[in-house]
Protein backbone atom coordinates (compact mmCIF):
# COMPACT_ATOMS: atom_id res chain seq x y z
CA UNK A 1 0.00 0.00 0.00
CA UNK A 2 2.76 2.22 0.52
CA UNK A 3 4.05 1.81 -2.63
CA UNK A 4 0.96 2.83 -4.00
CA UNK A 5 0.89 6.41 -2.02
CA UNK A 6 4.97 7.26 -3.51
CA UNK A 7 3.97 6.47 -6.97
CA UNK A 8 1.08 8.93 -6.95
CA UNK A 9 2.41 11.13 -4.23
CA UNK A 10 1.58 15.31 -4.72
CA UNK A 11 5.03 15.88 -5.41
CA UNK A 12 5.92 15.04 -8.81
CA UNK A 13 10.03 15.21 -8.08
CA UNK A 14 9.11 12.50 -5.39
CA UNK A 15 6.79 10.74 -7.34
CA UNK A 16 9.16 10.45 -10.56
CA UNK A 17 12.06 9.17 -7.86
CA UNK A 18 9.60 6.37 -6.22
CA UNK A 19 8.89 4.95 -9.99
CA UNK A 20 12.80 5.36 -10.82
CA UNK A 21 13.80 3.68 -7.75
CA UNK A 22 10.98 0.75 -8.12
CA UNK A 23 11.55 0.23 -11.72
CA UNK A 24 15.10 -0.35 -10.71
CA UNK A 25 14.46 -2.44 -7.80
CA UNK A 26 12.14 -5.08 -10.36
CA UNK A 27 14.82 -5.52 -12.86
CA UNK A 28 17.79 -5.84 -10.27
CA UNK A 29 15.62 -8.27 -8.30
CA UNK A 30 15.29 -10.32 -11.80
CA UNK A 31 18.63 -9.80 -12.83
CA UNK A 32 20.08 -11.27 -10.09
CA UNK A 33 17.60 -14.06 -9.42
CA UNK A 34 18.74 -15.23 -13.18
CA UNK A 35 21.89 -14.83 -12.28
CA UNK A 36 22.33 -16.31 -9.31
CA UNK A 37 19.86 -20.02 -10.22
CA UNK A 38 21.97 -20.08 -13.42
CA UNK A 39 25.11 -20.35 -11.05
CA UNK A 40 23.60 -22.69 -9.22
CA UNK A 41 22.69 -25.13 -12.22
CA UNK A 42 26.57 -24.89 -13.47
CA UNK A 43 27.50 -25.71 -9.77
CA UNK A 44 25.52 -28.39 -9.29
CA UNK A 45 25.87 -30.39 -13.01
CA UNK A 46 29.33 -29.31 -13.87
CA UNK A 47 31.34 -28.17 -10.65
CA UNK A 48 29.84 -31.16 -7.93
CA UNK A 49 30.82 -31.46 -4.63
CA UNK A 50 34.12 -32.14 -3.67
CA UNK A 51 35.50 -30.21 -6.64
CA UNK A 52 39.04 -28.50 -6.19
CA UNK A 53 38.80 -24.93 -5.88
CA UNK A 54 40.65 -23.95 -9.28
CA UNK A 55 37.69 -26.43 -11.04
CA UNK A 56 35.23 -24.08 -9.29
CA UNK A 57 36.97 -20.42 -10.14
CA UNK A 58 37.09 -21.66 -14.28
CA UNK A 59 33.94 -22.61 -14.38
CA UNK A 60 32.43 -19.37 -12.36
CA UNK A 61 35.00 -17.26 -15.09
CA UNK A 62 33.53 -18.76 -17.75
CA UNK A 63 30.15 -18.34 -16.50
CA UNK A 64 30.79 -14.55 -16.08
CA UNK A 65 32.58 -14.16 -19.03
CA UNK A 66 30.07 -15.80 -21.01
CA UNK A 67 27.23 -13.47 -19.46
CA UNK A 68 29.42 -10.52 -20.56
CA UNK A 69 30.05 -11.69 -24.23
CA UNK A 70 26.03 -12.18 -24.23
CA UNK A 71 25.69 -8.63 -23.02
CA UNK A 72 28.00 -7.32 -25.88
CA UNK A 73 25.97 -9.59 -28.67
CA UNK A 74 23.18 -8.04 -27.41
CA UNK A 75 24.26 -4.35 -27.17
CA UNK A 76 25.69 -4.89 -30.92
CA UNK A 77 22.75 -5.83 -32.38
CA UNK A 78 20.19 -3.59 -30.80
CA UNK A 79 22.67 -0.21 -31.59
CA UNK A 80 22.60 -1.13 -34.62
CA UNK A 81 26.33 -1.55 -35.01
CA UNK A 82 25.89 -5.05 -36.63
CA UNK A 83 23.21 -6.18 -38.72
CA UNK A 84 20.78 -3.39 -40.08
CA UNK A 85 20.68 0.23 -38.49
CA UNK A 86 17.40 0.43 -36.26
CA UNK A 87 14.38 2.02 -37.78
CA UNK A 88 13.42 4.28 -34.46
CA UNK A 89 15.89 6.21 -32.15
CA UNK A 90 13.35 6.27 -29.46
CA UNK A 91 12.69 2.66 -29.75
CA UNK A 92 16.65 1.57 -29.72
CA UNK A 93 17.72 4.15 -26.64
CA UNK A 94 14.88 2.47 -24.93
CA UNK A 95 16.07 -1.20 -25.82
CA UNK A 96 19.80 -0.34 -24.89
CA UNK A 97 18.15 0.82 -21.22
CA UNK A 98 16.04 -2.05 -20.73
CA UNK A 99 19.34 -4.95 -21.94
CA UNK A 100 21.95 -2.61 -19.99
CA UNK A 101 20.21 -3.04 -16.84
CA UNK A 102 18.48 -6.46 -17.25
CA UNK A 103 21.90 -8.02 -18.32
CA UNK A 104 24.37 -5.94 -16.51
CA UNK A 105 22.68 -7.22 -13.09
CA UNK A 106 23.17 -10.61 -13.87
CA UNK A 107 26.72 -9.98 -14.90
CA UNK A 108 27.31 -8.04 -12.27
CA UNK A 109 25.97 -11.29 -10.14
CA UNK A 110 28.26 -13.69 -11.91
CA UNK A 111 31.18 -11.45 -10.78
CA UNK A 112 30.19 -11.47 -7.69
CA UNK A 113 29.90 -15.05 -7.49
CA UNK A 114 33.36 -15.14 -8.50
CA UNK A 115 34.44 -12.91 -6.35
CA UNK A 116 33.35 -13.90 -3.98
CA UNK A 117 34.48 -17.71 -4.26
CA UNK A 118 37.97 -16.29 -4.63
CA UNK A 119 37.75 -13.97 -1.44
CA UNK A 120 37.35 -17.62 0.44
CA UNK A 121 40.63 -19.16 -1.26
CA UNK A 122 43.11 -16.98 0.28
CA UNK A 123 44.00 -16.75 3.90
CA UNK A 124 41.73 -15.51 6.25
CA UNK A 125 43.54 -12.54 7.38
CA UNK A 126 42.60 -8.79 6.93
CA UNK A 127 45.77 -8.06 4.49
CA UNK A 128 45.17 -11.08 2.20
CA UNK A 129 41.15 -10.69 2.15
CA UNK A 130 41.31 -7.06 1.54
CA UNK A 131 44.27 -6.85 -0.33
CA UNK A 132 42.51 -9.27 -3.09
CA UNK A 133 40.21 -6.68 -3.91
CA UNK A 134 42.25 -3.94 -5.67
CA UNK A 135 43.87 -6.91 -7.71
CA UNK A 136 40.27 -8.39 -8.60
CA UNK A 137 39.42 -4.88 -9.81
CA UNK A 138 42.43 -4.57 -12.08
CA UNK A 139 41.65 -7.85 -13.18
CA UNK A 140 38.50 -7.06 -14.50
CA UNK A 141 39.76 -3.64 -15.94
CA UNK A 142 42.26 -6.00 -18.27
CA UNK A 143 39.74 -7.86 -19.72
CA UNK A 144 37.59 -4.90 -20.16
CA UNK A 145 40.29 -3.28 -21.95
CA UNK A 146 40.99 -6.21 -24.26
CA UNK A 147 36.88 -6.57 -25.32
CA UNK A 148 37.34 -2.74 -26.00
CA UNK A 149 40.20 -3.32 -28.24
CA UNK A 150 37.88 -6.06 -29.55
CA UNK A 151 34.97 -3.86 -30.36
CA UNK A 152 37.58 -1.19 -31.76
CA UNK A 153 38.54 -3.82 -34.62
CA UNK A 154 34.73 -4.81 -35.28
CA UNK A 155 33.95 -1.33 -35.28
CA UNK A 156 36.50 -0.67 -37.97
CA UNK A 157 36.41 -3.64 -39.96
CA UNK A 158 33.15 -2.64 -41.91
CA UNK A 159 34.58 1.02 -43.57
CA UNK A 160 37.49 1.58 -41.71
CA UNK A 161 35.69 3.86 -39.31
CA UNK A 162 33.30 4.06 -36.34
CA UNK A 163 29.82 5.24 -36.99
CA UNK A 164 27.29 6.35 -34.39
CA UNK A 165 25.54 3.08 -33.76
CA UNK A 166 29.28 1.64 -32.72
CA UNK A 167 29.62 4.37 -30.50
CA UNK A 168 26.46 3.75 -28.87
CA UNK A 169 27.34 0.07 -28.66
CA UNK A 170 30.60 1.07 -27.30
CA UNK A 171 29.04 4.12 -24.69
CA UNK A 172 26.03 1.93 -23.43
CA UNK A 173 28.58 -1.15 -23.03
CA UNK A 174 31.42 0.64 -20.97
CA UNK A 175 28.13 1.90 -19.12
CA UNK A 176 27.26 -1.98 -18.16
CA UNK A 177 30.90 -2.47 -17.18
CA UNK A 178 31.27 0.12 -14.46
CA UNK A 179 27.66 -0.73 -13.00
CA UNK A 180 28.56 -4.59 -12.79
CA UNK A 181 32.37 -4.06 -11.43
CA UNK A 182 31.40 -1.88 -8.97
CA UNK A 183 28.52 -4.08 -7.47
CA UNK A 184 30.54 -6.94 -7.55
CA UNK A 185 33.25 -5.43 -5.70
CA UNK A 186 31.07 -3.25 -3.41
CA UNK A 187 30.09 -7.26 -2.21
CA UNK A 188 33.66 -8.31 -1.07
CA UNK A 189 34.51 -5.02 0.10
CA UNK A 190 31.20 -5.54 2.44
CA UNK A 191 32.29 -9.10 3.28
CA UNK A 192 36.05 -7.64 4.58
CA UNK A 193 33.97 -5.28 6.98
CA UNK A 194 31.47 -8.29 8.35
CA UNK A 195 35.15 -10.22 8.85
CA UNK A 196 36.45 -7.31 11.20
CA UNK A 197 33.05 -6.68 12.55
CA UNK A 198 32.49 -10.59 13.36
CA UNK A 199 35.22 -12.46 13.37
CA UNK A 200 34.33 -14.82 10.70
CA UNK A 201 34.48 -14.19 6.97
CA UNK A 202 31.15 -14.76 5.31
CA UNK A 203 30.07 -16.97 2.69
CA UNK A 204 30.53 -16.73 -0.91
CA UNK A 205 27.03 -15.77 -1.22
CA UNK A 206 27.39 -13.28 0.88
CA UNK A 207 24.79 -15.53 3.65
CA UNK A 208 24.43 -14.83 7.54
CA UNK A 209 25.50 -17.77 9.45
CA UNK A 210 24.29 -18.46 12.66
CA UNK A 211 27.71 -16.58 14.54
CA UNK A 212 27.22 -13.38 13.00
CA UNK A 213 23.83 -12.32 14.87
CA UNK A 214 24.56 -13.00 18.47
CA UNK A 215 24.46 -9.10 19.47
CA UNK A 216 22.47 -6.18 18.21
CA UNK A 217 25.94 -3.98 18.61
CA UNK A 218 27.45 -5.43 15.44
CA UNK A 219 24.41 -4.14 13.80
CA UNK A 220 25.17 -0.96 15.25
CA UNK A 221 28.82 -1.23 14.08
CA UNK A 222 27.38 -1.78 9.82
CA UNK A 223 25.55 0.84 10.08
CA UNK A 224 28.05 2.72 10.90
CA UNK A 225 30.04 1.55 8.52
CA UNK A 226 27.42 2.85 5.50
CA UNK A 227 27.96 5.86 6.96
CA UNK A 228 31.24 6.07 6.65
CA UNK A 229 30.87 4.81 2.96
CA UNK A 230 28.66 7.68 2.98
CA UNK A 231 31.26 9.97 4.09
CA UNK A 232 33.70 8.67 1.19
CA UNK A 233 31.57 9.87 -1.12
CA UNK A 234 31.50 13.17 0.00
CA UNK A 235 34.99 13.27 0.47
CA UNK A 236 35.28 12.05 -2.84
CA UNK A 237 33.20 14.31 -4.58
CA UNK A 238 34.93 17.65 -3.05
CA UNK A 239 38.62 16.86 -3.19
CA UNK A 240 38.33 15.64 -7.03
CA UNK A 241 36.27 17.29 -9.63
CA UNK A 242 37.64 16.09 -12.55
CA UNK A 243 35.35 13.03 -14.25
CA UNK A 244 38.11 10.16 -14.31
CA UNK A 245 36.59 6.80 -14.25
CA UNK A 246 38.27 5.54 -11.48
CA UNK A 247 36.85 7.82 -9.20
CA UNK A 248 33.43 7.24 -10.71
CA UNK A 249 34.58 3.47 -9.57
CA UNK A 250 35.07 4.29 -5.96
CA UNK A 251 32.53 6.53 -5.81
CA UNK A 252 29.79 3.53 -7.14
CA UNK A 253 31.24 1.29 -4.47
CA UNK A 254 30.88 3.19 -2.31
CA UNK A 255 27.12 3.88 -2.60
CA UNK A 256 26.38 0.05 -3.35
CA UNK A 257 28.71 -0.56 -0.19
CA UNK A 258 26.35 1.42 1.55
CA UNK A 259 23.38 -0.76 0.25
CA UNK A 260 24.88 -4.56 1.64
CA UNK A 261 25.74 -2.80 4.70
CA UNK A 262 22.21 -1.39 5.40
CA UNK A 263 20.91 -4.81 3.78
CA UNK A 264 23.13 -6.98 5.66
CA UNK A 265 22.36 -4.65 9.33
CA UNK A 266 19.03 -5.29 8.75
CA UNK A 267 19.17 -8.65 8.42
CA UNK A 268 20.91 -8.70 11.83
CA UNK A 269 18.47 -7.19 13.09
CA UNK A 270 15.67 -9.68 12.92
CA UNK A 271 17.97 -12.23 13.56
CA UNK A 272 18.71 -10.66 16.91
CA UNK A 273 15.47 -9.34 18.17
CA UNK A 274 12.46 -11.94 16.81
CA UNK A 275 12.22 -15.53 16.17
CA UNK A 276 11.74 -15.28 12.31
CA UNK A 277 13.55 -17.61 10.21
CA UNK A 278 13.47 -18.85 6.85
CA UNK A 279 10.40 -17.36 4.92
CA UNK A 280 9.18 -15.33 7.72
CA UNK A 281 12.38 -13.99 8.56
CA UNK A 282 13.32 -13.26 4.38
CA UNK A 283 10.03 -11.35 4.42
CA UNK A 284 10.32 -9.52 7.03
CA UNK A 285 13.95 -8.26 5.82
CA UNK A 286 11.97 -7.30 2.45
CA UNK A 287 9.32 -5.19 4.01
CA UNK A 288 12.02 -3.58 6.68
CA UNK A 289 14.24 -3.13 3.19
CA UNK A 290 11.28 -1.48 1.71
CA UNK A 291 10.64 0.80 4.59
CA UNK A 292 14.32 1.90 4.89
CA UNK A 293 14.67 2.85 1.48
CA UNK A 294 11.43 4.99 1.51
CA UNK A 295 12.50 6.75 4.25
CA UNK A 296 16.07 7.14 2.68
CA UNK A 297 14.08 8.66 -0.38
CA UNK A 298 12.50 11.23 1.41
CA UNK A 299 16.24 12.27 3.05
CA UNK A 300 17.71 12.07 -0.32
CA UNK A 301 14.42 14.40 -1.49
CA UNK A 302 15.05 16.71 0.80
CA UNK A 303 18.70 16.82 0.39
CA UNK A 304 18.36 17.69 -3.25
CA UNK A 305 15.95 20.54 -3.29
CA UNK A 306 17.83 22.29 -0.40
CA UNK A 307 19.06 25.77 -2.09
CA UNK A 308 22.75 24.73 -0.43
CA UNK A 309 23.64 21.78 -2.31
CA UNK A 310 24.91 22.22 -5.51
CA UNK A 311 24.30 20.76 -9.06
CA UNK A 312 27.28 18.18 -8.33
CA UNK A 313 25.79 17.42 -4.86
CA UNK A 314 22.29 17.41 -6.83
CA UNK A 315 23.97 14.83 -9.29
CA UNK A 316 25.66 12.94 -6.39
CA UNK A 317 22.25 12.50 -4.31
CA UNK A 318 20.49 11.37 -7.56
CA UNK A 319 23.10 8.68 -8.28
CA UNK A 320 22.38 6.69 -4.93
CA UNK A 321 18.91 6.09 -6.33
CA UNK A 322 20.69 3.11 -7.74
CA UNK A 323 22.11 1.48 -4.42
CA UNK A 324 18.58 1.62 -3.24
CA UNK A 325 17.69 -0.15 -5.99
CA UNK A 326 20.20 -2.66 -5.52
CA UNK A 327 19.22 -2.53 -1.32
CA UNK A 328 15.66 -3.58 -2.14
CA UNK A 329 16.25 -5.77 -5.50
CA UNK A 330 18.39 -8.41 -3.13
CA UNK A 331 15.92 -7.79 -0.17
CA UNK A 332 12.78 -9.32 -2.28
CA UNK A 333 15.68 -11.73 -3.82
CA UNK A 334 16.24 -13.26 -0.51
CA UNK A 335 12.45 -13.39 0.20
CA UNK A 336 11.78 -15.24 -3.10
CA UNK A 337 14.95 -17.73 -2.57
CA UNK A 338 13.28 -18.28 0.67
CA UNK A 339 9.89 -18.89 -0.28
CA UNK A 340 11.37 -21.30 -3.26
CA UNK A 341 13.05 -23.37 -0.93
CA UNK A 342 10.51 -23.79 1.30
CA UNK A 343 8.21 -25.26 -1.80
CA UNK A 344 10.70 -27.52 -3.21
CA UNK A 345 11.33 -29.37 0.28
CA UNK A 346 7.80 -30.84 0.09
CA UNK A 347 7.79 -30.71 -3.87
CA UNK A 348 10.90 -32.15 -6.18
CA UNK A 349 9.01 -32.63 -9.89
CA UNK A 350 12.94 -31.55 -10.85
CA UNK A 351 16.21 -31.33 -9.38
CA UNK A 352 15.86 -27.91 -7.21
CA UNK A 353 18.82 -25.70 -9.06
CA UNK A 354 16.67 -26.91 -12.09
CA UNK A 355 13.52 -25.45 -10.71
CA UNK A 356 14.65 -22.43 -9.58
CA UNK A 357 16.29 -21.53 -13.01
CA UNK A 358 12.77 -22.44 -14.46
CA UNK A 359 11.13 -20.51 -12.41
CA UNK A 360 13.35 -17.39 -12.72
CA UNK A 361 13.36 -17.81 -16.45
CA UNK A 362 9.17 -18.08 -16.35
CA UNK A 363 9.27 -15.25 -14.10
CA UNK A 364 11.50 -12.89 -16.52
CA UNK A 365 9.64 -13.66 -19.90
CA UNK A 366 6.62 -12.76 -17.77
CA UNK A 367 8.00 -9.53 -16.26
CA UNK A 368 10.17 -8.40 -18.51
CA UNK A 369 8.11 -7.40 -21.36
CA UNK A 370 5.52 -5.78 -19.30
CA UNK A 371 8.43 -3.43 -17.53
CA UNK A 372 9.57 -2.62 -21.10
CA UNK A 373 6.49 -2.10 -22.65
CA UNK A 374 4.50 0.01 -19.68
CA UNK A 375 6.83 1.01 -17.19
CA UNK A 376 10.21 1.96 -18.83
CA UNK A 377 8.82 4.42 -21.36
CA UNK A 378 7.13 6.29 -18.28
CA UNK A 379 10.47 6.23 -16.29
CA UNK A 380 12.61 7.21 -19.41
CA UNK A 381 10.09 9.26 -20.95
CA UNK A 382 12.42 12.68 -19.68
CA UNK A 383 15.72 10.78 -19.83
CA UNK A 384 15.26 9.38 -23.48
CA UNK A 385 14.47 12.71 -24.96
CA UNK A 386 17.64 14.16 -23.21
CA UNK A 387 19.95 11.24 -24.24
CA UNK A 388 18.87 11.25 -27.65
CA UNK A 389 19.52 15.32 -27.81
CA UNK A 390 22.86 14.12 -26.07
CA UNK A 391 23.46 11.92 -28.74
CA UNK A 392 22.57 14.08 -31.17
CA UNK A 393 25.22 16.83 -29.82
CA UNK A 394 27.57 14.84 -28.52
CA UNK A 395 28.59 12.57 -31.78
CA UNK A 396 26.94 15.09 -34.15
CA UNK A 397 28.52 18.38 -33.06
CA UNK A 398 32.23 19.51 -32.55
CA UNK A 399 32.38 18.60 -29.17
CA UNK A 400 31.68 15.00 -28.71
CA UNK A 401 33.00 12.74 -26.29
CA UNK A 402 36.40 10.22 -28.47
CA UNK A 403 36.01 6.69 -27.60
CA UNK A 404 38.24 3.86 -28.92
CA UNK A 405 41.38 6.42 -27.91
CA UNK A 406 40.83 8.40 -31.39
CA UNK A 407 38.51 10.84 -32.95
CA UNK A 408 35.47 9.88 -34.70
CA UNK A 409 33.97 10.99 -37.78
CA UNK A 410 30.80 12.32 -38.69
CA UNK A 411 27.80 10.04 -40.27
CA UNK A 412 27.78 10.05 -43.97
CA UNK A 413 24.75 9.41 -45.89
CA UNK A 414 24.66 7.13 -48.57
CA UNK A 415 25.59 10.26 -51.38
CA UNK A 416 28.39 11.21 -49.00
CA UNK A 417 27.28 14.55 -47.88
CA UNK A 418 27.76 15.16 -44.44
CA UNK A 419 24.91 15.56 -41.65
CA UNK A 420 25.01 15.45 -37.95
CA UNK A 421 24.70 12.15 -36.58
CA UNK A 422 20.90 10.58 -35.84
CA UNK A 423 19.74 13.73 -37.78
CA UNK A 424 16.28 13.65 -39.16
CA UNK A 425 16.43 16.79 -40.88
CA UNK A 426 17.32 17.63 -44.48
CA UNK A 427 20.55 17.48 -45.24
CA UNK A 428 22.76 20.69 -45.45
CA UNK A 429 26.16 20.94 -47.53
CA UNK A 430 29.26 21.46 -45.43
CA UNK A 431 30.46 24.34 -47.30
CA UNK A 432 33.96 22.72 -48.37
CA UNK A 433 34.27 22.10 -44.61
CA UNK A 434 34.92 17.77 -44.18
CA UNK A 435 33.59 16.34 -41.85
CA UNK A 436 37.55 15.55 -40.56
CA UNK A 437 37.79 18.89 -40.30
CA UNK A 438 34.75 19.56 -38.05
CA UNK A 439 35.48 16.73 -35.68
CA UNK A 440 38.42 17.79 -33.10
CA UNK A 441 41.37 15.14 -32.49
CA UNK A 442 41.82 13.39 -29.45
CA UNK A 443 44.44 14.13 -27.28
CA UNK A 444 45.07 17.82 -28.11
CA UNK A 445 45.97 20.43 -25.27
CA UNK A 446 44.57 22.97 -24.71
CA UNK A 447 47.49 24.91 -26.49
CA UNK A 448 46.88 22.22 -29.60
CA UNK A 449 43.30 22.96 -29.42
CA UNK A 450 43.31 26.52 -29.87
CA UNK A 451 45.75 26.46 -32.60
CA UNK A 452 43.20 23.94 -34.30
CA UNK A 453 40.38 26.59 -34.03
CA UNK A 454 42.48 29.03 -35.58
CA UNK A 455 43.27 27.38 -38.36
CA UNK A 456 39.84 26.32 -39.08
CA UNK A 457 38.61 29.63 -38.70
CA UNK A 458 40.88 30.75 -41.10
CA UNK A 459 39.65 28.35 -43.62
CA UNK A 460 36.54 29.48 -43.00
CA UNK A 461 37.38 33.16 -44.05
CA UNK A 462 39.17 32.08 -47.01
CA UNK A 463 35.47 29.89 -48.27
CA UNK A 464 34.20 33.05 -47.39
CA UNK A 465 35.74 35.64 -49.15
CA UNK A 466 36.16 32.85 -52.06
CA UNK A 467 31.90 32.96 -51.79
CA UNK A 468 31.84 36.63 -52.34
CA UNK A 469 34.37 36.46 -54.84
CA UNK A 470 32.41 33.93 -57.54
CA UNK A 471 29.50 35.83 -56.69
CA UNK A 472 30.73 38.88 -57.83
CA UNK A 473 32.20 37.10 -61.10
CA UNK A 474 28.89 35.75 -61.76
CA UNK A 475 27.04 39.03 -60.91
CA UNK A 476 29.90 40.86 -64.02
CA UNK A 477 29.22 37.64 -66.14
CA UNK A 478 25.34 38.16 -65.93
CA UNK A 479 25.90 42.24 -66.34
CA UNK A 480 27.81 41.37 -69.63
CA UNK A 481 25.21 39.01 -71.30
CA UNK A 482 22.60 40.36 -73.75
CA UNK A 483 19.24 39.59 -72.65
CA UNK A 484 16.54 38.69 -75.73
CA UNK A 485 15.54 42.14 -75.04
CA UNK A 486 18.54 43.18 -76.45
CA UNK A 487 19.35 44.33 -72.60
CA UNK A 488 22.06 43.44 -70.32
CA UNK A 489 21.87 41.19 -67.56
CA UNK A 490 19.97 41.08 -64.21
CA UNK A 491 21.10 44.56 -62.28
CA UNK A 492 23.72 44.27 -59.42
CA UNK A 493 22.18 42.71 -56.63
CA UNK A 494 21.26 44.81 -53.71
CA UNK A 495 22.75 45.84 -50.39
CA UNK A 496 20.19 43.26 -48.13
CA UNK A 497 20.38 40.64 -50.50
CA UNK A 498 24.44 40.47 -49.96
CA UNK A 499 23.72 40.76 -46.65
CA UNK A 500 21.17 38.11 -46.38
CA UNK A 501 24.00 35.71 -48.27
CA UNK A 502 26.48 36.82 -45.54
CA UNK A 503 23.94 36.47 -42.46
CA UNK A 504 23.35 32.63 -43.62
CA UNK A 505 27.18 31.91 -44.17
CA UNK A 506 27.63 33.36 -40.84
CA UNK A 507 24.80 31.48 -39.41
CA UNK A 508 26.47 28.12 -40.63
CA UNK A 509 29.66 29.20 -39.01
CA UNK A 510 28.16 29.86 -35.54
CA UNK A 511 26.03 26.23 -35.75
CA UNK A 512 29.97 24.89 -36.41
CA UNK A 513 31.40 26.08 -33.92
CA UNK A 514 33.61 28.02 -35.96
CA UNK A 515 32.45 31.63 -35.70
CA UNK A 516 32.02 33.10 -32.37
CA UNK A 517 28.53 35.16 -31.59
CA UNK A 518 28.50 39.25 -31.77
CA UNK A 519 28.25 40.85 -28.48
Amino acid sequence: MSILYLLNFRDPELREISWNVLSRSIVTFLGVLVGAAWNDVLLHYIVGSGAPASKTIAVQFCSMLGWYLLLQLVLAKVSGAIGTPPASVRDMVLDLKCWVTLLGITTGRSMKDLLGYIQQQVPRDFIHTAGMIPLAGLGLFFVFKVHEYGRMQVALADDGQVDVYELLWERYTTQTEDNATCMALAHVVVQVVRFQITGHLPPANGSVSASESDTGMRSAMLFLSSLAFVALIVVLDVAITREIRFVEWLKAISGNCVAFCLLYAILWCILDYSDARGAVGSMLLAVGVSFVSFLIMFILHFLERLDCTGPRADMEIHRMLQPLAILIGFAWKFAFDASIKAITSHEHVLPVPVMDLTIALLLALLVVPAWRLYILPVILKNEVSKTVKQITEDYGGHNGPHIFGRAQKRAQTHDGVTRPLLSTGPVEPSNGLTSEEVTPHLGLNPEEADTELKRLRQRCAELQRAVDDLRKEQVRAEEETPTKSGGVGRPMPSASAEDEDKARVGAMLLRLGLARAPP
